[in-house]
């Protein structure tokens, strides 16, 4: 994981700059881009969106295996691995937003 989202997450600012770069540049850009924004198969949700995806869900992730940690029991091997799973995801969020 930390290997595809640190790049990711660290290259939002390039993708921003790319995606106006090309609503002012590319003129048949905008209108492309309204067209399949449209579509029910995007829900008709912007492309910067689904940009932002990927962080958000390794946050929502880091929730429930934390809420999956306080419901296992104790000294067991779910109890471990769980921990072990909520230690690397706070590791990949917090490099995450400090590379940002």
């Amino acid at each position: 994981l930390q290997r595809v989202y640190l790049p990711y997450v660290t290259n939002q600012a390039y993708q921003e700059q790319t995606y106006q770069r090309l609503l002012q540049e590319n003129p048949r850009f905008p209108g492309i881009l309204s067209r399949l924004e449209e579509d029910p198969i995007c829900q008709r949700l912007p492309l910067t969106s689904f940009l932002i995806l990927p962080f958000q869900r390794i946050t929502r992730l880091k929730m429930l295996v934390e809420n999956i940690l306080k419901r296992t029991t104790p000294g067991s091997r779910d109890e471990d691995t769980a921990t072990k799973a909520f230690n690397e995801l706070k590791t990949i969020i917090k490099e995450c937003n400090s590379s940002v």
